[in-house]
C-alpha cells in the first residue's frame, strides 16, 4: 500500500490532474495523498526497522525549517505556515520514497514510473505541435522583436502542466528518464532493449528536440560524458562532453537560439543572477524569504543555487548544499560498492543510475529555478533508500555529518557565489 500511495501520488504531482479537471481543485489530490501516504509509510518504515538515520533526512527538515524561518525574519509570522504548506508535499512525497525505496524491485517501480510519466509527457506535447491538440496549454510561442513594437513568432516549444509548465522545465524532467530508462538494458538482450529501452529512449530524446531547451543541450552533452565517466576517466568525460555540446551546436538542436551573454534571454538571466546577489547582500544570513525573489525582480532567478541563496541566505544555503554533498558522497561510495554477490551488484547498478540522473538534474538546475520542485528530492530518496539497503545488510558504513562533509559544503557553497559573481561581472563587461 505505500508503494501504490507514493506512486499515485508522484503521477498527480507531475500530471497535474487539477488542469484536465478543475473539478478536483477543492479536493487538493496532493495534500489528500500527502496525508493518507505519509503516515502509512512511516507505519511501513517502523514494522520493516527502517533506521531513519540517513543525514539527508535531517538536513531538509533543517532546509524546510530555513525555509518557514526566511519568511518570520521578513516580519510575516503566518509566512511560515505557508511555507510549510507550500514546501510540505514536497516533504512527504522525499519521505514516502526513501521508505519504499529500500528494496530493488521498489526502486525499479519508482524508475518505470518517471519514464512513463515520460513518455505520456511527449505524447501529450507531440499531439498538441503537430496536431494542435490543446495547443493553448502545452505550447509556448518564443517571440522575436522585428521592428519597433512589431514582433513575430519564431520557434513552437512544447510544455508540460504544473510545475512543468515551461519548455526548459520539461526537457529537465525528460532528462531525467533517461538514465532510469537506461537502467532497464540487460547484456545480449537486443530485441527486448530495442523494443523496452532504445525505442523509448528515442521517444524521449524527440520529445526534447521538441522543447528546443538549449538547457537539455548542455544536460545531454553532460549526461552522455557522466554515463561513461567510469571508463573514460574525468579527462574522457570532458572531451566527450564538448564534442556532444559542440555537435548539437552545429545540428541546431534548439533551433534559430543564439547562444551568448548579449543575447535577450540570456542576458536577461544574468542580469536576474545580479538581482539574486544583491538580495544576498541585503539579507546575507535568512535571505529575502522563501518565494518572494519575483517580487523584488520582475523574472525568477533562472539559477536553483542562486534563488537559494536570495530567498533563504547563507543558513538556508548551508542546508541545501550540505543535502546534495550529503547525497553525492552516498552515491559516490554505493556505485563503487564491490559487486561480490548478486545483491550488491544491483545496489551499485542502481547507485551509478541515480547518481547520473541526479548530476544531470544539478547541470541543468544552474539555468533553472528549480530549488522546491519534487523531482530533486525524489532522486535524493532514492539514494537514501540505496543507503539504506546496504545499511541493512552491513555492506558498508556510509558516513554522517562529519567535518570533511562540512568543509566540502561550506567550500562549495563560497565556490557557487564566486561562480555567480563571476558570469555577472563578465556580463557587465560586454
Amino acid at each position: 500500500m505505500p508503494l501504490l500511495l507514493t506512486l499515485a501520488l508522484i503521477v498527480v504531482m507531475y500530471l497535474s490532474p487539477v488542469e484536465l479537471f478543475p473539478s478536483l481543485a477543492p479536493y487538493r489530490p496532493v495534500l489528500v495523498l500527502s496525508a493518507i501516504g505519509l503516515p502509512a509509510a512511516l507505519m511501513a518504515g517502523v514494522l520493516h526497522r527502517f533506521s531513519f538515520r540517513a543525514p539527508q533526512i535531517y538536513l531538509l527538515l533543517a532546509f524546510a525549517g530555513a525555509l518557514a524561518f526566511s519568511r518570520v525574519y521578513q516580519g510575516w509570522l503566518g509566512g511560515a505556515l505557508r511555507a510549510w504548506e507550500d514546501f510540505g508535499p514536497t516533504i512527504a512525497s522525499f519521505l514516502m520514497t526513501a521508505i519504499v525505496a529500500s528494496a530493488i524491485r521498489r526502486q525499479k517501480a519508482l524508475a518505470l514510473t518517471f519514464v512513463a510519466i515520460a513518455l505520456y509527457l511527449v505524447m501529450q506535447g507531440a499531439l498538441a505541435y503537430h496536431f494542435g491538440y490543446r495547443e493553448e496549454q502545452f505550447i509556448r510561442l518564443d517571440w522575436q522583436m522585428v521592428g519597433e513594437g512589431e514582433r513575430e513568432k519564431t520557434l513552437k516549444r512544447i510544455c508540460g502542466p504544473g510545475f512543468l509548465n515551461d519548455p526548459n522545465d520539461l526537457a529537465q524532467n525528460l532528462l531525467i528518464a533517461l538514465p532510469l530508462l537506461g537502467a532497464f538494458w540487460k547484456k545480449r538482450r537486443w530485441l527486448r532493449n530495442a523494443l523496452l529501452v532504445l525505442a523509448p529512449a528515442v521517444w524521449i530524446l524527440y520529445g526534447l528536440l521538441l522543447t528546443r531547451s538549449r538547457g537539455a543541450a548542455v544536460g545531454l552533452a553532460v549526461m552522455a560524458g557522466l554515463a561513461v565517466r567510469d571508463r573514460l576517466g574525468k579527462m574522457g568525460t570532458w572531451v566527450l562532453s564538448g564534442l556532444l555540446a559542440g555537435g548539437l551546436l552545429g545540428a541546431n538542436f534548439w533551433g534559430a537560439r543564439v547562444v551568448s551573454l548579449r543575447e535577450g534571454s540570456i542576458s536577461g538571466r544574468v542580469d536576474a543572477w545580479g538581482a539574486g546577489l544583491q538580495m544576498l547582500k541585503e539579507s546575507p544570513l535568512f535571505g529575502i524569504g522563501f518565494r518572494d525573489f519575483t517580487d523584488r525582480h520582475e523574472l525568477t532567478a533562472h539559477n536553483s543555487f542562486v534563488l537559494c541563496f536570495a530567498e533563504t541566505g547563507l543558513v538556508g544555503y548551508f542546508f541545501w548544499m550540505g543535502l546534495l554533498v550529503a547525497t553525492a558522497r552516498d552515491l559516490e561510495l554505493l556505485a563503487r560498492l564491490p559487486a561480490t554477490d548478486t545483491a550488491q551488484e544491483q545496489v551499485r547498478r542502481w547507485a551509478r543510475t541515480v547518481r547520473l540522473a541526479f548530476y544531470t538534474f544539478l547541470a541543468t538546475a544552474w539555468f533553472l529555478s528549480r530549488t522546491y520542485i519534487p523531482t530533486l528530492y525524489l532522486l535524493i530518496a532514492m539514494g537514501v533508500g540505496l543507503r539504506e539497503i546496504a545499511h541493512q545488510n552491513g555492506w558498508i558504513k556510509l558516513p554522517g555529518l562529519d567535518r570533511k562533509w562540512l568543509v566540502s559544503t561550506v567550500a562549495l557553497q563560497l565556490v557557487s557565489i564566486a561562480l555567480v559573481y563571476l558570469t555577472v561581472r563578465l556580463r557587465w563587461m560586454q
